[in-house]
């Protein structure tokens, strides 16, 4: 049991000072962004799966806009 807790604690500890690297921020946004357009996929998954057309994306308006957009 100790272990496990031991791993959980070190991987939030990494976890924390991953995410405080402004370095580590700017690389993980390239990563989504980028080339590969995982944001747009994941987007377009959860999209699909909630049965909305043209969804927008999170952070933007209308994430809770009270079912405006168009369903299927």
């Amino acid at each position: 049991m100790n272990a496990v807790m031991d791993a959980l604690a070190a991987h939030s500890l990494m976890s924390k000072q991953a995410l405080g690297s402004e370095r580590v921020r700017e690389d993980m946004k390239d990563v989504l962004l980028g080339p590969g357009q995982l944001y747009e996929a994941l987007r377009s998954c959860a999209a699909e799966a909630e049965g909305y057309v043209g969804a927008r994306p999170w952070g933007h308006e209308g994430i809770n806009d009270g079912g405006d957009r168009a369903r299927r």
